[in-house]
């Protein structure tokens, strides 16, 4: 089975919460989705995390300032973690 066409403006609701990423239809998921996006990122611009929190319905995104790429392990584990730990 084939994933739905886009609709053709961006004000048409997508079928069945579907939501565009990167010229692919992405369906959400059904418990719970984190995103994390730091200004200092090297890597991914922030901006790409900001577009992502919103479009996906029920993020919880957490957009920060202070860290970069490779800090999140480091710096921000056990607040993954406890997140995690809070939806099973």
């Amino acid at each position: 089975m084939s994933a739905p066409s886009a609709p053709d403006s961006a004000s048409t609701a997508w079928p069945c919460g579907a939501f565009p990423v990167a010229g692919r239809t992405c369906w959400p998921a059904r418990r719970c989705f984190l995103t994390w996006s730091r200004r200092q990122d090297q890597f991914v611009p922030f901006g790409h995390g900001q577009w992502l929190a919103a479009r996906i319905p029920g993020v919880d995104a957490r957009l920060l300032d202070d860290d970069g790429h490779l800090t999140l392990e480091t710096n921000r584990v056990g607040e993954v973690h406890a997140w995690l730990a809070d939806r099973l």
